[in-house]
């Protein structure tokens, strides 16, 4: 829209402009726009956010039970559209974990995670991960097969990547379901064993140069440093820390 309005302006008068105004470059994919606490309204069941003067705000239906959201992020992505990420202040209990013990947990690819608290091993299957990831890999092909053939942005072009691209959508959701729910289960048991602190084997830098052969693909996706994340994220709004380690010797 500004770049219309630039436009319009340089037909205008070109001699305000050093050069006609150029249709922006970036990709959709990566824009997002932030609206943070001041710009954030609520009436009649709906969020307002705020845009500039002589605008209407954007409005999204919400439930004020939930709270008000700090902050509002909508974005855009080909798989899903125009989409709204909220961010809202929640009170967490925080528990008293003893620092003294830890759990060492080592990531891996057949075993996303092998955690010991010094009596106890627990093993968490990779298996389902590795399933999913297969499976993705291989409706890639398929969809790279079918349009190779086809002309670009053609309606049969598009309607298979639009189909691709939900699909994939679904998939990744799932890895992501599994990642969260094995990283609760690490978190629930230092909970209930007073496990204050967890030491991760620093495994990051096997996606840099892999030289595995049939295994690199295999390697190289696998998502071990997301469930990290995952474990940080939980564990430490819980009162415990985190610390990472080289897995040398």
């Amino acid at each position: 829209r500004c770049w219309q309005e630039a436009k319009k302006a340089y037909q205008q008068d070109p001699s305000k402009f050093s050069g006609e105004p150029k249709p922006p470059t970036k990709d959709k994919t990566i824009c997002a726009i932030y609206f943070k606490k001041d710009t954030i309204r609520y009436k009649n069941g709906y969020l307002l956010l705020s845009l500039k003067r002589g605008i209407e705000p954007i409005k999204i239906r919400w439930n004020i039970k939930l709270g008000k959201p700090i902050h509002v992020i909508v974005s855009w992505k080909k798989a899903r559209g125009w989409f709204g990420s909220f961010v809202m202040e929640r009170s967490v209990q925080q528990e008293q974990l003893d620092k003294q013990k830890m759990l060492a947990i080592d990531l891996g690819c057949k075993r996303t995670a092998a955690t010991f608290d010094g009596q106890q091993v627990v093993l968490y299957s990779g298996k389902s991960i590795k399933s999913l990831m297969r499976l993705r890999e291989k409706l890639k092909a398929k969809t790279q097969r079918n349009v190779s053939n086809l002309v670009k942005h053609s309606r049969r072009y598009k309607k298979i990547k639009t189909a691709h691209r939900e699909v994939m959508y679904r998939i990744d959701n799932k890895i992501k379901d599994v990642l969260h729910k094995q990283s609760r289960t690490i978190v629930n048991y230092c909970k209930q064993h007073n496990i204050g602190k967890i030491v991760f084997g620093d495994c990051s830098g096997i996606h840099n140069h892999t030289n595995l052969g049939d295994n690199n693909q295999q390697v190289q996706q696998n998502p071990e440093q997301q469930l990290r994340k995952y474990i940080e994220d939980k564990f430490e709004v819980i009162g415990g820390t985190t610390e990472k380690v080289p897995e040398y010797y």
